[in-house]
């Protein structure tokens, strides 16, 4: 090793020159990891703000959704509702009823022949009432004339 004169001059500039040279490059390291650190929590803070976004957004949307869905529920029901209503003060006949051809008697599913405005009465919720046509008062009244 070189401890004397101008090698050992030289070496100890070399030395302080490295020092130098090493202190610039840790403080440059360090001035980039801090960086680098920062922008890291740059980017996490960006990313958490992102995600609560994203979350208060998707309840939002989810409680419209949610409200919407019940409200076409609730109106679904009450139509359903009124169709039930409806549905329960409808009776209709079906099929085919026996009818005597001269008096007009119904027979019904035990065979009984049940007079026609009963048989209506029994299964319909029509209400009758009775009048005479034009063609029946001039044969069962022929003196009245009130079929003019």
């Amino acid at each position: 090793m070189i401890t004397k004169g101008k090698g050992a001059d030289h070496v100890a500039k070399l030395e302080d020159k490295m020092l130098e040279l090493t202190s610039y490059a840790k403080n440059k390291a360090d001035s980039f990891m801090q960086l680098a650190e920062r922008r890291q929590e740059r980017v996490e803070n960006i990313s958490v703000l992102l995600v609560l976004v994203g979350v208060f957004l998707s309840t939002v949307i989810a409680f419209f959704t949610v409200r919407h869905v019940l409200k076409v529920e609730k109106a679904l029901l009450h139509e359903r509702n009124e169709l039930q209503k409806a549905l329960s003060e409808v009776k209709t006949l079906r099929g085919f009823l026996p009818i005597c051809s001269s008096c007009k008697k119904i027979r019904d599913d035990t065979g009984y022949w049940n007079q026609l405005e009963a048989y209506i009465h029994n299964h319909t919720d029509a209400q009758l009432s009775h009048g005479i046509c034009p063609d029946c008062a001039e044969k069962l009244y022929p003196d009245l004339k009130i079929y003019d």
